[in-house]
């Protein structure tokens, strides 16, 4: 089963290489909290991807996807590692925000 084309990236070394291998292996540390967990998939691999790439840069980035599928607490965990040279704003949108909360 090759995949769909979105389904590869391309590396550092120009090759076309399938997000699977861009998953860090997970190894498990007793007494974190059960909130401060954050297990390595494919979708943390892409938006990490995404935020390395962008952020030397200083480009805008927006995240948009399911429910759940763990933009929030991969860019929380990316901007902690990035340090205070970096400022950050966070706004949790629904289908239900509107443009006058948005200037709040």
């Amino acid at each position: 089963d090759e995949g769909l084309v979105l389904d590869y990236y391309v590396d550092a070394d120009g090759k076309l290489t399938h997000w699977r291998e861009a998953v860090p292996h997970y190894t498990h540390v007793p007494g974190v909290p059960f909130g401060s967990i954050l297990v390595p998939t494919v979708e943390t691999a892409r938006i990490g991807l995404l935020v390395d790439s962008l952020s030397p840069q200083r480009k805008p980035l927006l995240i948009v996807g399911a429910s759940g599928c763990a933009k929030t607490a991969t860019l929380s965990a990316k901007l902690r590692s990035l340090g205070e040279s970096y400022a950050s704003c966070v706004l949790s949108l629904s289908a239900l925000t509107t443009a006058a909360e948005m200037r709040r």
